[in-house]
C-alpha cells in the first residue's frame, strides 16, 4: 500500500542483537554490576534497597544503608536544596534535574555526588523512588583546575603587554637614583634618592612576579634546571627572615630533612620561602610565632598525585589569624588579598604556588580561623637527592 510502512516481525532475540532477556534475573544482574550507586526509596527519603556500587563507591556495605535515610549522608549546607529537590520529584513524579551536592564517604571524606532520580506512586503498593548516583570528584578538581588556568591564561595575556615597558621605566629610574646618590652627597638629596630607589626596588619585585605569572603556560613544562638544599636555603635565609618581622615575632627553624636536596633552583625557593613568611608575619599584627619546619617523606606516604615517591617538605607555620573555609578556597588565586588596599598585590601566594608547580611540587594549607595557619611545600628529591646525605643544619 502506497505511503505504508513495514515494521517487520516483532522483536525478539532472534531478531535484535539489542534484545537481551525477558528473565528479571537478568536485569538483577545489570543492577549488581552497576558503576553508579542505585538506591530505592520510600517517600521520606528512606533506603529500601542500595546497589552493590556503594561498596566502591561510598564504601559503604549495601545492607549499611539499608533503613537510614539518605540525608544522613548529605554535607549540612547541602540539605535544604537536596531536600527541595527530593519532595519536587516526590510530589511531581517527574525525573530530576541532575543535582549536584557533597556526600560523606564511610572514610569521613566529602565527595562531590551528582545524583537523579524519579519517584513513582504507582510502582509496588506504596510507591517508591529510584534514585542514580555517580562520584564527581576528580572531574569536579580538575574543572576547577581548568578554571583556574583560563584565569591564570587570561592575566599573562593582559600582563604580557605591560610588565616589559613598565620594567624598562624602573630600570630608568634606578639608574638615575644611582647617579645622584654617586654624584650629590647632600642628606636631603641622598634620603630622596633611597626612596625612589626602595620604590624602584619593590616595584621589580612586584614585576618579576608578574612576569612569571605571564609565562604561565607559555614557557616549557620541564621543571626548573638545579637543585637547591633546604635545609641550607632556609639556615642562610633566616638573617633575611628576622629582618622582615618585629621584635614581637619569634622565628623558630627546625631543619629537619636528612636528604634535603630539592628539584628546585636555589633563588626559586628563596623567593617561596621569603613570600611565606611575609605571609606568615602580615597574619600576625600583634607578633607571634613563626616556625620553618623541614623533613623527609618516604615513597608511598603521600596523598598527592604525581609526589607518590619520596620527597621532601618545607613548611612555614603562624599562630596567626588564620583563615576562615572561603579565604582558604581562594588563597592562591592570583591577586585575591584579605590585606587593605594598598597594602598586598594578592601576587605572593600565587607566586609560591606557580613556582612549586613548575618545579613539580604541590602546596597546600592547614588553616582555621583564629588558630594560625601552616602552609605545606612538598617538593621532589633533586637528581642526586636520593643518593646524598647532606644531614640536617638548624
Amino acid at each position: 500500500m502506497p505511503g505504508s510502512v513495514d515494521c517487520g516481525e516483532p522483536m525478539t532475540a532472534a531478531s535484535d542483537p539489542f534484545f537481551f532477556s525477558d528473565d528479571p534475573s537478568f536485569y538483577r544482574t545489570l543492577v549488581d554490576h552497576a558503576l553508579d550507586v542505585i538506591n530505592v526509596v520510600d517517600a521520606g527519603g528512606l533506603i529500601l534497597f542500595s546497589s552493590p556500587s556503594a561498596r566502591a563507591v561510598l564504601g559503604y556495605e549495601p545492607s549499611e544503608l539499608v533503613g537510614r535515610s539518605i540525608f544522613e549522608f548529605v554535607h549540612p549546607d547541602d540539605i535544604e536544596r537536596t531536600r527541595e529537590a527530593f519532595e519536587l520529584a516526590v510530589l511531581c513524579e517527574e525525573p530530576t534535574a541532575p543535582i549536584v551536592y557533597r556526600c560523606l564517604h564511610r572514610s569521613g571524606e566529602w565527595l562531590n555526588v551528582e545524583s537523579i532520580g524519579r519517584y513513582r506512586s504507582d510502582l509496588a503498593s506504596q510507591g517508591f523512588g529510584i534514585i542514580n548516583s555517580r562520584d564527581i570528584t576528580e572531574r569536579t578538581r580538575l574543572e576547577e583546575r581548568f578554571r583556574r588556568a583560563q584565569g591564570l591564561d587570561a592575566i599573562g595575556r593582559m600582563t604580557a603587554a605591560l610588565v616589559h615597558d613598565f620594567h624598562n621605566f624602573l630600570m630608568t629610574i634606578v639608574g638615575n637614583s644611582d647617579l645622584i646618590l654617586r654624584s650629590n652627597p647632600k642628606a636631603s638629596v641622598e634620603e630622596s634618592a633611597l626612596h625612589i630607589r626602595k620604590a624602584a626596588d619593590d616595584a621589580t619585585a612586584l614585576t618579576r612576579q608578574l612576569l612569571m605569572l605571564a609565562r604561565h603556560g607559555m614557557t616549557s613544562t620541564a621543571h626548573d634546571a638545579g637543585d637547591a638544599d633546604v635545609n641550607v636555603t632556609a639556615a642562610d635565609m633566616a638573617r633575611i627572615f628576622a629582618r622582615v618581622v618585629d621584635e614581637r615575632t619569634e622565628l623558630v627553624c627546625a631543619l629537619d630533612a636528612t636528604r634535603p636536596l630539592a628539584a628546585i633552583e636555589r633563588s626559586r625557593l628563596e623567593q617561596v620561602l621569603i613570600n611565606l613568611v611575609v605571609n606568615a608575619r602580615d597574619a600576625m599584627p600583634n607578633g607571634g610565632t613563626i616556625t620553618v619546619t623541614t623533613r623527609d617523606v618516604e615513597a608511598g606516604a603521600s596523598d598527592v598525585p604525581g609526589l607518590t615517591g619520596a620527597h621532601v617538605v618545607v613548611e612555614v607555620s603562624d599562630n596567626g589569624v588564620g583563615m576562615s573555609p572561603e579565604v582558604r578556597a581562594k588563597v592562591f588565586e592570583p591577586f585575591f588579598s584579605t590585606k587593605p588596599v594598598g597594602k598586598g598585590t594578592g601576587l605572593g601566594l600565587s607566586t609560591v604556588a606557580e613556582i612549586v608547580g613548575r618545579a613539580g611540587g604541590s602546596v597546600d594549607v592547614e588553616t582555621s580561623a583564629g588558630h594560625g595557619s601552616t602552609f605545606r611545600i612538598r617538593l621532589p628529591h633533586g637528581r642526586r637527592g636520593g643518593l646524598l646525605n647532606l644531614g640536617a643544619r638548624s
